[in-house]
């Protein structure tokens, strides 16, 4: 179905082998890895690296009607005495490349099962590089330019400073898997130091404690928009450490809504939460006249 609705034949290899033949370097073949991948366009499948390396801006971004706003600010790294946006502000260039322009050239980096989904995580690529995932984000410079769209429609510029971790992934030799003593002493099934950081990558999508692509709520019980939820909100779940769902009822013209979050497919215990489910559904059936299903940002899991 991936031919079907995407005209891409994952087995037709030979043009992507041809590009392979003119990549100059290590990091020029991985970048090919994760456009090959990307274009199976599936949240799912994935080119991950084994590197704990980051850039960041201080910087948390998504898509609101069509436009970058800044939802997130790293206080530690950008003081308001001298980074005085706020939240709900755009972010219009970063050295002088559009936001859109930066969308179209990260979006590859995050392949979604949709196209919304697939912006909304580049945009926030837009000021966090991790090279797990972006070969070449140890390539960025110490700072960046940063235009900023203020709510009363000013035009600021700032200078940032690129903040980076842990230990970019050098281009050498293969490592060997294994030594020759390891093999003769019967040890040769350890797994190499790399595979650690290459496993705990791999499995970050379903641990909300470690989301790697640094989006706001990722995997939290409670909604980022919390407030937004109105005077009249009333909560049922969500108040206890035993509750892996938040729920409550609201009223809207003269109407009751019910509104139940899941955080993740990933509870604590399955028979916990499908008993607050049951219990949840039953309680909405008979007083309510509608239901929310809220599901953002909910990093999945194996239910």
């Amino acid at each position: 179905w991936k031919k079907e609705l995407y005209g891409f034949d994952a087995l037709q290899v030979r043009p992507w082998l041809d590009r392979v033949a003119r990549t100059q370097t290590d990091l020029d073949f991985y970048e090919l890895c994760v456009e090959y991948i990307a274009a199976l366009k599936d949240t799912h499948s994935s080119y991950v690296l084994p590197s704990n390396f980051l850039a960041q801006l201080g910087l948390t971004l998504d898509i609101y009607e069509g436009k970058v706003l800044i939802e997130g600010i790293n206080r530690t790294l950008l003081p308001i005495a001298s980074f005085p946006f706020v939240l709900g502000d755009e972010v219009v260039s970063l050295d002088g490349v559009e936001a859109e322009a930066w969308i179209q050239s990260l979006v590859k980096y995050v392949p979604q099962g949709n196209e919304r989904a697939s912006r909304r995580l580049a945009a926030n690529y837009i000021g966090f590089r991790p090279q797990s995932r972006i070969p070449k984000a140890p390539e960025v410079g110490e700072q960046a330019t940063v235009v900023i769209r203020r709510r009363s429609g000013a035009l600021e510029t700032y200078t940032m400073r690129w903040v980076k971790s842990g230990t970019p992934l050098t281009v050498g030799p293969i490592p060997r898997f294994g030594s020759q003593a390891a093999q003769k002493s019967g040890s040769a099934t350890q797994k190499p130091d790399y595979l650690e950081e290459l496993e705990r990558l791999q499995y970050s999508g379903v641990k909300p404690e470690n989301p790697e692509n640094g989006l706001l709520g990722y995997g939290q019980r409670n909604p980022v928009y919390l407030a937004g939820l109105g005077a009249s909100f009333t909560r049922r779940l969500g108040g206890a450490p035993a509750d892996f769902f938040f729920s409550g009822v609201f009223q809207h013209q003269g109407m009751t809504f019910g509104y139940l979050r899941i955080p993740s497919y990933s509870p604590p215990s399955i028979a916990v939460a499908l008993q607050q489910l049951d219990q949840e559904i039953e309680f909405f059936e008979a007083n309510t006249d509608g239901l929310i299903v809220d599901q953002m940002r909910n990093p999945g899991g194996s239910l």
